[in-house]
């Protein structure tokens, strides 16, 4: 919950840089909230994430999207470790990176700070994301759930089709038009599932598939249209299937946030039914079962927090953070008097709630 957080609020402040730099900074603040690092520490560590934040959104020229993995989340996830495991084992660094001296919320421009303690401990972002139900890309989504509803009305023939025409709105089209992989090309999704009369994990990235006459010669027929009054909606994920048959018939299905949105979230039965589908295939039934099993389980409170209006000298900012997990408390008055007559500490906008995310 922390690291999702904080990953997203540097990520925001700091656009239009690529996803993997403001996670660097969310796997840091996990990483020393397991670390049990103090506030000090804390300091430490976000400067030596700030150190290897980087990233480029050049990943999208990738076809596989094999890098996205490792920029998204495998390079991260080793930043902050790496950077919890250096402050643990006693090495010190800059106590002020974000607005101190080539502070980076001036040298990284563009940034808006703001972002970063906007609701913070009131707002958090993991409660609205999106857990995908299908193995697509997400604009998409709703087209998939629409040709899938399609088939559980009526069988459709593939041989009887006439044509096909999908609508999303222009922003998404433009993501999923045609693209050399299968899992984001629109195109070869509706065709596939028309033909196979089901989706799974295995269709949407096969590429011998993705060249079929079969079903090259129905994804002729389907037209991807970048609808501009979806897009003025209001509704950004929503997707529209017409399927017209040589007798006539149109079939026709409007599907807008589909299961899995924030708007529409998946029943926990539902995540793990996902998870089972994913896993047994790879693992076998048994093991996936003990996996979701192991998962449900867990019991992971959200930080029950309370919060002042954030001051600009963090030895008058009260506030009060408490851990369900700890039980701990950091404060103000504690912070005050570790760091009584410290400008570097005193004068911090920024460092003060932050560090009441750590539990010494």
């Amino acid at each position: 919950i922390l690291g999702y957080d904080i990953g997203f609020r540097f990520h925001q402040a700091f656009v239009p840089r690529s996803t993997c730099f403001g996670a660097t900074f969310g796997s840091a603040a996990a990483a020393g909230t397991l670390a049990e690092l103090d506030d000090l520490q804390l300091r430490y560590l976000i400067s030596y994430a700030a150190q290897q934040a980087s990233g480029s959104r050049a990943w999208v020229g990738d076809d596989d999207h094999i890098e996205k993995a490792f920029d998204y989340a495998g390079m991260p996830a080793r930043n902050g470790v790496t950077a919890a495991l250096l402050i643990q084992s006693g090495f010190t660094g800059n106590r002020d990176v974000l607005e101190g001296d080539q502070g980076i919320i001036k040298t990284y421009a563009p940034c808006d700070p703001k972002k970063i303690l906007h609701e913070l401990g009131q707002r958090f972002t993991i409660t609205s994301c999106l857990v995908k139900k299908y193995p697509v890309g997400s604009p998409m989504m709703e087209t998939v759930d629409a040709t899938l509803a399609l088939l559980s009305k009526q069988a459709i023939n593939p041989e009887q089709i006439e044509k096909v025409i999908v609508r999303i709105p222009a922003s998404g089209a433009r993501t999923v038009n045609n693209r050399h992989m299968p899992d984001v090309n629109v195109q070869f999704m509706v065709s596939a599932i028309l033909l196979e009369g089901k989706l799974t994990f295995e269709m949407a990235h096969d590429y011998e598939r993705f060249q079929n006459p079969r079903v090259l010669a129905l994804k002729d027929r389907v037209q991807l249209v970048g609808d501009n009054e979806m897009e003025r909606s209001g509704h950004r994920f929503q997707g529209l299937v017409e399927v017209t048959l040589k007798d006539g018939q149109t079939l026709r299905e409007h599907v807008i946030n589909c299961r899995g949105r924030p708007e529409n979230p998946m029943s926990p039965d539902e995540v793990e039914k996902k998870a089972a589908w994913l896993m047994e295939p790879v693992i076998g039934k048994l093991p996936a079962t003990s996996a979701t099993l192991a998962g449900a389980q867990l019991n992971t409170p959200l930080l029950m927090a309370t919060w002042g209006t954030p001051a600009k000298s963090c030895a008058t900012t009260k506030y009060s953070i408490t851990s369900p997990i700890t039980g701990g408390v950091c404060n103000s008055a504690k912070l005050k008097t570790r760091l009584n007559g410290d400008r570097t500490f005193r004068d911090s906008t920024y460092f003060q709630p932050l560090s009441a995310l750590v539990f010494p």
